[in-house]
């Protein structure tokens, strides 16, 4: 994420510095010198601090690369980079998981732009979607998304085709419309055929649908903190199908990272359990604790059975495949033990607490057929 921002910034900046020298020639001729010399030492020092903060972004220094941001709108407030600087600043706070602050920098951008710079006000409403999904606001999510749709021409055919597409399924799904989910889901996987055949060279068609996949179900944005346990669920069910095709593809770089995603999921579900762990002894405050915790397992069960579910097993298979589906064995064995750990140590029999557990749709208890 934060690459492509500075990849985005670093072009956009080319830009700003045709522009710059443009308005230069034209003071010339109008001013002194001396006055020309200054501005032009000027836009040199902002272009320095602004790639110094870029840096800062890229290495992941977040609250520094916020805080060099800022001091730049502070002593160059009429900078030819405000717009872009706002941008940065907007990634700078994703990075911190300030989302709600990112919302508020990434609609500055929209508005200040009011139609100028039309690549940047796309590319400021992607990240704003993104921010959405942190805080959990799926309306808004669906909203930013289907505005975009309209700005496709500004972004990325895998955005456009395949991203977009399979991110509107998922928030349609956690907003309880299945009908609009299917319907997203079936334009996403169109998506992918377009791209697949747009593409001829192996290695670079490869590449571009490992990584568009990898996009198209990163749950990084995704917080049990600020999303419901069925809400969760449900996003995970849908895009971790996306990130094992992207598994599946065998790309050296984003298939690991899709990999890794893939089970980063369950570590959240995993720590989450462990976090609502009863603190009182009184029996009701155990018995909702236990609930939730067993919601958590069983969900989590539910969704690893159905992605092996999802293997085609080949008498050749890669070696990050194979490896994937023997953590996600052992991810599941450990949910196991937790459910079996969560009705130890209570009077409250594994019958009564499923009874109480939320009936999560989709959820698979039995163990899956081997391949």
């Amino acid at each position: 994420m934060i690459r492509s921002i500075l990849i985005f910034s670093l072009v956009f900046l080319t830009g700003c510095s045709l522009f710059s020298r443009k308005r230069q020639g034209s003071l010339a001729g109008s001013e002194s010198a001396a006055t020309a010399a200054k501005i032009s030492a000027e836009k040199q020092q902002v272009q320095m601090e602004f790639n110094n903060a870029l840096a800062l972004l890229d290495l992941g220094k977040f609250s520094e690369a916020g805080r060099k941001f800022k001091q730049i709108l502070t002593k160059y407030p009429n900078t030819d980079l405000e717009l872009l600087i706002v941008y940065n600043l907007g990634g700078a706070l994703e990075g911190l998981k300030r989302c709600d602050r990112a919302v508020k920098r990434y609609r500055q951008v929209l508005q200040r732009s009011a139609g100028k710079f039309k690549k940047l006000e796309a590319k400021a409403l992607l990240r704003m979607s993104y921010s959405y999904e942190c805080v959990g606001d799926d309306a808004k999510v669906v909203a930013s998304l289907l505005d975009l749709q309209k700005r496709g021409s500004f972004l990325g055919k895998e955005v456009s085709l395949a991203e977009i597409p399979a991110r509107l399924a998922a928030a349609y799904s956690r907003l309880n419309n299945e009908y609009l989910a299917q319907s997203y889901f079936l334009k996403a996987q169109e998506g992918l055929k377009q791209l697949n055949t747009n593409f001829r060279t192996p290695g670079k068609k490869r590449e571009l649908l490992a990584r568009t996949l990898f996009h198209m179900g990163s749950m990084q944005k995704h917080s049990l903190e600020s999303m419901t346990t069925k809400s969760f669920l449900e996003s995970q069910k849908y895009l971790q199908n996306y990130l094992l095709m992207s598994v599946e593809l065998n790309d050296v770089r984003w298939s690991p990272r899709s990999a890794e995603e893939i089970l980063e999921g369950y570590d959240k579900i995993f720590a989450k359990i462990k976090q609502e762990e009863p603190s009182s002894t009184d029996e009701v405050d155990i018995r909702k604790a236990r609930t939730r915790q067993l919601n958590l397992a069983q969900g989590a069960i539910g969704n690893l059975r159905s992605l092996q579910l999802q293997r085609f097993q080949q008498r050749q298979e890669p070696v990050i495949i194979s490896s994937l589906f023997e953590r996600i064995k052992q991810t599941e064995q450990k949910f196991e033990v937790e459910m079996a750990r969560v009705t130890r140590g209570t009077n409250l029999t594994k019958e009564a607490l499923e009874r109480d557990a939320l009936k999560l749709p989709g959820r698979v208890l039995e163990s899956p057929k081997k391949q």
